[in-house]
């Protein structure tokens, strides 16, 4: 459906865009594009400008795909199904996103059988949006002052976070701030090959709480709140958005073509960027963006 040629993506074949479930043929966009990465030495430092090629032509040509991704993004049908049921064990990284997710699925199948697939976070993209939606609190962290709970509630943030917890109940809920809190510690002279030292980051803490779960669980899944962009691979950027974020409740009329409104906020749309001075985190999330909204759900089983 599409080769790439430098650091760009040219898409060859959009019958299936036109045809047939829009989100499904950007899927299988990703994991072509991710897959051409693999084969190279680093991984992040080929995927990240592909990605942001790729969604450049998706914004151009069918700019109505990010109606399609608000729309679906109003429910998570597979996680509400998921906490429904009366057995589960559920792992949510904090900003895990598809890129992460791609190469996890191929480092935990062998002895087990993970099941790659994609969901999508709610809007703005940012974890206080997902906790109110799907948890019921402002932060995650809220869940361990509450005595009410169905489910058992662990924070993970290192592997020896492990010692000593009981994964037996029925309903089980583990939160990191892995990948997020490497992410957001990268400031200056940021560059995208740290994507992958983030990535190790959560993975060392990953791979065994999946070995703990899977021992009292014959199913784990795994997810996310919401992915991230890069700065280094945005486009024009906003000088005068009045906010940080990607998201702000009012804007200039001028950036209505870069935004777009949904329920009380204002939402970046792909690639465009606010403009930032001085020392700041160059990984950003809240807005609306293909690697923000869609994230990895994987099924990870015996």
């Amino acid at each position: 459906m599409l080769s790439v040629k430098g650091t760009e993506v040219i898409v060859e074949n959009v019958k299936e865009l036109l045809k047939d479930d829009p989100i499904g043929w950007i899927w299988k966009c990703f994991n072509e594009i991710a897959q051409q990465a693999t084969e190279k030495k680093d991984f992040f430092s080929y995927l990240e400008p592909w990605l942001s090629s790729y969604e450049r032509w998706v914004y151009e040509n069918y700019p109505e795909v990010y109606q399609t991704i608000i729309r679906r993004s109003e429910d998570n049908a597979r996680l509400r199904s998921l906490l429904n049921q009366d057995r589960w064990a559920l792992i949510i990284l904090d900003s895990l996103s598809l890129r992460e997710g791609y190469l996890l699925q191929q480092e935990i199948s062998g002895e087990l059988h993970g099941q790659f697939d994609y969901t999508y976070a709610p809007l703005p993209t940012e974890t206080e949006f997902f906790a109110q939606r799907y948890l019921g609190v402002k932060a995650p962290s809220f869940l361990k002052s509450l005595r009410s709970l169905s489910y058992s509630f662990e924070e993970i943030e290192v592997e020896d976070d492990l010692s000593g917890k009981n994964f037996e109940r029925d309903k089980v809920l583990v939160w990191s701030r892995q990948p997020d809190k490497q992410l957001h510690g990268f400031t200056e002279a940021f560059r995208i090959t740290q994507l992958n030292k983030a990535y190790q980051e959560a993975k060392r803490i990953l791979i065994p709480l999946i070995s703990r779960l899977i021992e009292a669980h014959d199913t784990v899944y795994i997810t996310s709140d919401h992915g991230y962009v890069t700065d280094l691979y945005s486009w024009e950027g906003l000088a005068d958005f009045p906010s940080d974020l990607r998201y702000a409740p009012t804007i200039p009329e001028s950036y209505t073509a870069n935004c777009i409104k949904h329920r009380d906020y204002w939402l970046i749309v792909g690639r465009f960027n606010t403009v930032k001075r001085g020392k700041y985190g160059h990984v950003r999330h809240g807005g609306l963006s293909l690697m923000e909204v869609l994230v990895p759900y994987i099924k990870v089983a015996r």
